[in-house]
């Protein structure tokens, strides 16, 4: 099983520049022949009153990203993820 973390991006409406320099950092590191291990998701999530843009990456990529503030969690759900790699 692929472990995962978890990377509170902040407000949905403000969080674009944070967004684009996560991934400038997680293609820096990802290499096409590990597509399984190195998978990046958003999904919108609700915090009280406001939505949030949440990033999962697998455990693997969090290895060679080594992205500050990231912490360990379940998979992410299903539901309304899209994968910012492909």
């Amino acid at each position: 099983m692929i472990g995962w973390y978890k990377l509170d991006l902040g407000d949905a409406m403000l969080a674009d520049a944070r967004l684009d320099e996560v991934k400038a950092q997680l293609s820096a590191v990802c290499n096409a022949k590990e597509p399984a291990v190195l998978q990046a998701l958003s999904r919108y999530e609700s915090k009280g009153v406001h939505c949030h843009l949440i990033l999962y990456i697998t455990a693997d990529l969090q290895d060679k990203a080594l992205l500050v503030g990231a912490t360990a969690c379940e998979p992410p759900p299903i539901n309304g993820c899209e994968f910012l790699f492909k």
